[in-house]
């Protein structure tokens, strides 16, 4: 643990970044109006929706509840989980409205994370927050389709935000760990943020190796390969990996045209490596 410790302990990479929770919640709450707070509170069958709605709300007024209960969590997790390949792919204001509905419930469900009432222990079903893994590629997801959604200087706002955000909850992750040595779900953050670092060509050296070190901080015990393997959404992370990192065809993200630029050799082994490479997807 002394070499992961000395790692762990020189976070200023992720002072660099200026991680903060802040951000991303305001531009989230600013943008999810009533009638998505409604579509969420209906997803468990319609069943409790007042009193889903409510704690929707409160959450909304920046009141995130310290435990996260039934009400809402339930309605965050299902929506966390919805997919809309075939809804109306030229529809482009539904489209947006979805993915920021998942971008509410992913960003809330990351937050309550932090709180040791919420944490799910990993091999042990409990009836908290669980499936971080799978969140945060959701999470990611939505980000990189609204960027594609908006202008240049919007989509630099959102994936930057989004980056201060898993910025500031590995900066959490990490404090944690260097009390208990659980290091949670920091390898996966790391590999989100460094997809979001070279979607903005913000691939500062420094940061750069600092986030491939904390992908492979817990291998001796889950590697990272092994967790997105095994995730519920591993074909996506495999998708935007390969997206990202190594599709030779790519054009670049959010429009932003700088991926190719910011694809070093090093995040590119990391990439081939995350996808047990074979020359195909």
């Amino acid at each position: 643990m002394a070499t992961v410790r000395s790692l762990l302990m020189s976070t200023h990479p992720l002072d660099y970044l200026e991680s903060s929770d802040r951000p991303l919640l305001d531009l989230i709450f600013d943008q999810v109006d009533d009638s998505m707070l409604v579509e969420i509170a209906m997803c468990d069958y319609g069943d409790d929706v007042e009193i889903h709605l409510a704690a929707l709300h409160q959450i909304r007024a920046n009141k995130i509840p310290i435990p996260m209960q039934w009400h809402p969590r339930e309605v965050l997790e299902l929506t966390r989980w919805t997919e809309w390949d075939n809804r109306n792919p030229q529809d482009e204001a539904i489209s947006t409205r979805n993915h920021w509905m998942r971008l509410f419930a992913c960003t809330v469900l990351i937050w309550a994370s932090l709180e040791p009432e919420n944490y799910e222990y990993r091999g042990e079903y409990c009836d908290f927050i669980e499936g971080e893994d799978s969140t945060i590629i959701q999470f990611l997801d939505s980000v990189l389709h609204l960027g594609d959604d908006v202008s240049i200087s919007q989509s630099e706002c959102y994936a930057n935000a989004a980056l201060k955000f898993l910025g500031w909850r590995m900066q959490c992750q990490i404090q944690r760990a260097l009390v208990d040595e659980d290091f949670g779900y920091c390898p996966c953050y790391a590999v989100a943020m460094l997809l979001l670092c070279v979607s903005l060509d913000r691939c500062d050296p420094e940061i750069v190796s600092f986030l491939i070190s904390i992908a492979y901080c817990n291998d001796e015990h889950i590697p990272i390969s092994r967790e997105i393997n095994e995730c519920q959404r591993s074909q996506k992370w495999r998708d935007t990996i390969y997206r990202i990192l190594l599709d030779p065809t790519a054009s670049g993200y959010a429009r932003l045209g700088k991926v190719h630029a910011s694809r070093t050799p090093e995040l590119q082994r990391l990439g081939m490596e995350l996808m047990g490479y074979s020359g195909k997807k």
